[in-house]
């Protein structure tokens, strides 16, 4: 849950925040953000790994979130991006949060 809220542009002091209020769970902001460094370079690896040239199959979708931010909760569009590859493999391709729901497409989706 840390690693999604802190992708989705959560700062650490308000992960904090949320864990305790959603799920009664206090965690330091020195836990968090250990948390988050150990997986930072994974993170970035997978960002950019290289995807296949060519995906017969893509399903797109997202779901409205709710985030605080600057000291009040907002809504978001929290979007994924699944390719199903030649051989049948299903591969997420990016997720990424956004202000609206709208689709955008171009040559890699991120």
């Amino acid at each position: 849950m840390i690693i999604s809220l802190y992708a989705g542009g959560m700062t650490v002091r308000e992960i904090e925040h949320h864990l305790a209020s959603t799920i009664g769970v206090e965690l330091s902001p020195a836990t968090i953000s250990a948390i988050t460094d150990a997986v930072a370079d994974a993170v970035l690896e997978w960002q950019n790994r290289p995807l296949e040239e060519f995906y017969p199959v893509v399903y797109l979708d997202a779901v409205r979130i709710k985030v605080r931010q600057d000291h009040r909760v907002v809504g978001r569009s929290a979007y994924i991006a699944v390719g199903v590859d030649l051989d049948g493999v299903k591969r997420v391709l990016g997720t990424w949060v956004h202000d609206i729901e709208r689709l955008i497409l171009g040559p890699r989706v991120r």
